[in-house]
């Protein structure tokens, strides 16, 4: 069976809708890069603050580790009566 004769001749789509969906197409692409860039650099700020926070939580640990260990020595020094 003829196609054609199946479902009629084919309906000329106006250049005003095509024009539309071409610019709806544009746009909508254009918009998801432009979103994208601005997720991304909001990204890499929180993950750039993210890692400051870790780097200085790194730090203040290590810092509060001596501490106990030198608390620690100095008692284990009275308890044995040894000065280093």
């Amino acid at each position: 069976m003829d196609p054609v004769a199946k479902f009629g001749e084919p309906v000329r789509i106006s250049p005003l809708i095509k024009f539309g969906r071409w610019s709806a197409l544009l746009l909508g692409i254009t918009y998801g890069s432009i979103r994208n860039n601005f997720l991304q650099r909001r990204a890499d700020r929180l993950k750039s603050k993210r890692e400051q926070r870790t780097i200085q939580r790194i730090a203040r640990e290590k810092e509060e580790r001596l501490q106990k260990d030198r608390i620690s020595l100095e008692d284990f020094q009275k308890a044995i009566n040894v000065k280093l």
